[in-house]
């Protein structure tokens, strides 16, 4: 079983290259938390960076929705988190 993470303007031309698509979504309040307070990177500090995260959130759950991704609450643990896209991968086999 492998896992790629992240995204990429041209996703959608090679969505049927994997067998499933799995979108980690949190919300706007751990959104703002977590850019607020994690130390890899500043990204989302500047006002500009964190109005564009805002807006870009709920979209992302609409759109990997649309395209039939599961869908997981990331605003949680990360051992829960983990747990539940480990789940979605051993439906593979």
């Amino acid at each position: 079983m492998a896992f790629l993470c992240g995204s990429a303007e041209n996703e959608a031309a090679v969505l049927d290259l994997v067998d499933r698509v799995v979108c980690l979504v949190i919300d706007e309040e751990t959104l703002r938390h977590r850019l607020a307070t994690r130390t890899t990177n500043s990204f989302g500090r500047h006002p500009e960076e964190l109005a564009a995260a805002l807006e870009w959130n709920p979209r992302t759950r609409e759109l990997y929705a649309a395209r039939g991704a599961t869908i997981i609450d990331a605003s949680g643990p990360l051992d829960a988190v983990a747990a539940a896209v480990l789940d979605v991968g051993s439906r593979l086999r």
